[in-house]
């Protein structure tokens, strides 16, 4: 894989935040934890419930938790790219001869792209970035000849 496609593809995970994504689950959770722990503490100072009720409303609140999120993941999830920039790093197939410009489709879609060597129709390109609504693309090239 070539470094500009590395760096294509690392690069919007890196505009999302410093938080991770359970990072962020966990933090949205502290003050609903915070209410669960004091309705126990208070349920076991002045009702008489068993001090045990405590430790075991956190367990449960916790386990909540852990299983409510993999169905929440997604909405705790930063920003994603739109627009064209979300292309990067995408895989197409070159309908239109690129000497330097021409037409790439990616997915259902059909981009004008732009190349710095000339790719002929039919051959796999990636997606480096994007001028406008021209893609920048370059060759992807098989293993076999990647080493060369």
């Amino acid at each position: 894989m070539s470094s500009k496609r590395r760096k294509a593809r690392s690069g919007p995970r890196t505009k999302q935040g410093s938080l991770s994504t359970w990072q962020r689950y966990c933090l949205f959770q502290l003050p609903g934890l915070a209410v669960v722990v004091t309705l126990a503490m208070v349920g076991a100072f002045w009702f008489t419930l068993p001090s045990w009720t405590i430790p075991f409303a956190l367990g449960v609140w916790i386990a909540k938790d852990l299983l409510l999120y993999p169905f929440l993941k997604s909405a705790y999830e930063g920003p994603k790219p739109t627009g064209p920039e979300s292309m990067v790093g995408s895989l197409g197939t070159v309908t239109e001869d690129l000497c330097p410009r021409g037409y790439v489709r990616i997915g259902p879609e059909l981009w004008r792209a732009e190349s710095a060597d000339p790719v002929r129709a039919g051959q796999t390109v990636c997606v480096t970035g994007c001028d406008g609504m021209t893609m920048q693309v370059e060759l992807v090239r098989p293993d076999s000849e990647a080493g060369l």
